[in-house]
């Protein structure tokens, strides 16, 4: 379903929207906090029924934390630079270049749905044929790694008591740093664009 924003919204009122992304996503933490993987044989299970089943969305929930923090980020400052660019840059082929590149994370309705469009397929290829029937799991005391069919060793996190595959931690880190970056110029251009408009007021 495509987003829908007023246009009259300018990036300073987007503070709201970020304060209510917030307040939203902290419920939805805990709503699944009861169901989230307690341990690196859960976290195992979970990561292999969404690899069998070729679910993207079901991998992103085997996922660790920190790398699905890192996606949840991710899709708020594609939501706050979509409203940004629509609501302050002119019209012309930059504007909808950003609009076409930030349209996905904007209308995503969780950051499950965004992994699953944007990496969900490189990742389950990644991970097929790897794992193997019977994980073999060394712990030591906030991670676990299992033995894989094929290439390195398979990690698993717990942080704040949820256990979660950490093989993806890095990508994941790494389009944050670029999300937070691409927003922060975003906005230092929304600002010139204002600064123009003032100036050439009448």
């Amino acid at each position: 379903m495509p987003l829908e924003v007023s246009r009259g919204i300018t990036w300073a009122n987007t503070s709201f929207g970020g304060l209510l992304f917030g307040l939203v996503l902290g419920l939805v933490l805990a709503a699944c906090s009861a169901r989230a993987p307690k341990t690196p044989g859960a976290a195992y299970e979970k990561l292999a029924a969404a690899v069998d089943n070729a679910d993207a969305e079901a991998l992103f929930e085997a996922l660790d934390q920190e790398t699905r923090w890192s996606w949840m980020t991710v899709q708020r400052c594609h939501r706050e630079a979509f409203d940004v660019v629509l609501s302050n840059f002119p019209e012309g082929e930059d504007r909808e270049k950003k609009l076409r590149r930030l349209e996905a994370g904007a209308s995503a309705e969780t950051a499950a749905d965004l992994f699953a469009a944007k990496s969900g397929a490189a990742a389950l290829a990644a991970l097929k044929g790897r794992l193997p029937d019977k994980p073999d799991l060394k712990v030591h005391n906030n991670e676990a790694l299992a033995t894989a069919k094929a290439g390195s060793a398979l990690r698993f996190l717990q942080i704040e008591g949820r256990w979660g595959y950490a093989g993806f931690a890095a990508e994941a880190e790494e389009v944050k740093r670029r999300a937070v970056a691409d927003l922060e110029l975003i906005k230092i251009s929304a600002t010139d664009y204002e600064r123009a408009r003032a100036r050439s007021a009448p």
